[in-house]
This record gives C-alpha cells, structure tokens and sequence, in this order.
C-alpha cells in the first residue's frame, strides 16, 4: 500500500471516529429524555442504536490495527492511531452506558413514580454531554478545547449542582467505588 492510502485510511478512521462520538452523543440525549419524559419508546432506540456503535467499535479497531501492522507507522501516526483506539475503546464504553440507563430506565425506574432527584441527573447528564461535545470538538479541530474539558470533570469534588445537597459522593482515589454487602 502506498502513503497515500495509508493517509486515505488515516482520514477514514478519523471520519468513523467522529460518527461513533456523534452516535454516543445521541444515545446519552435520548436515554437521559427518555428517563425524564418516562418514555419507553426512546429507551428502545438507544438499544438499537447499540449495534451500530458495536460495528463501529470493531471496525475502528480492525482499520486501527490494520494500519499498524501493514505501515508500521512511526512518531505522529503512532501515536495518533493509539489514541484513536483509546478514544474508540471511551467512545463505545459511553455507548455502554447509554444503554445501562435505558435499560434501569425501562425494566425498572417506569415501573416507580417519578422522583424529584431527577434533576440532578438531568443536570449531570448535562454536564456529561457538554464534556463529550467539547471532547470530540477538541479532537476534530485540534483546538485548546482539552484543557478546558479536563478542568471542568473535577475529579474528587461533590457534584455542585441541584439536588445534590446532602449527597456523600465518594473520592474516587481513596475508596472502590463498589463495596460488598455480604
């Protein structure tokens, strides 16, 4: 293969990359309103949307290491391709839990009455999505978005926002995040 399919498949990866984000985003927008307008309809397009953003996560790699075995890329290209598959591996984790919520969402919360902390999700939601956005702007366009993205994911602060008065948050470095009852 010569160098300028080896930048044509740069690019094409770079393109997939920034559509799986664009389906990430989507999925967390529709599982958050689908829990605040207790719509089951909506949870059952976030599980759809599930299949494309497999197929996605395993075509990215696949091109990922394609490129890498095949060019055996070096400085710039390397590293780029070993972020493009960290960010893949992000992307569909988030995609992951797009679904989590809908699923929680549609097997249980709607069978609940509604509660008033559901601000504080939208809230977070809020903020997750504002994160991802500005992420993914940042790796398209190459701007100081990154910096401003890592200041604003406080890492081992309480969540300031409404309905959090009185919640305990865990500091993630000092304790796991999941105990056992048992």
């Amino acid at each position: 293969m010569s160098e300028r399919h080896f930048d044509g498949d740069l690019k094409d990866l770079d393109r997939r990359l920034l559509a799986m984000g664009a389906l990430c985003e989507t999925m967390i927008q529709k599982a958050v309103k689908a829990l605040i307008d207790r719509n089951p309809e909506l949870t059952q397009e976030v599980f759809r949307h599930e299949e494309e953003a497999n197929r996605f996560h395993i075509e990215i790699d696949d091109i990922a290491i394609k490129l890498i075995a095949l060019h055996q890329p070096m400085a710039g290209d390397l590293r780029f391709l070993a972020a493009a598959m960290k960010i893949n591996n992000d992307l569909e984790r988030i995609a992951d839990m797009a679904v989590n919520a809908s699923q929680t969402a549609f097997y249980h919360l709607f069978n609940e009455p509604p509660v008033p902390e559901i601000n504080m999700v939208t809230h977070m939601a809020e903020v997750a999505q504002r994160m991802l956005r500005d992420s993914l702007d940042a790796y398209a366009t190459g701007r100081g978005l990154a910096q401003r993205v890592l200041a604003s994911g406080r890492r081992g602060r309480p969540f300031e926002g409404p309905g959090a008065q009185g919640i305990d948050f865990p500091d993630p470095d000092r304790s796991p995040p999941f105990r056992s009852v048992c």
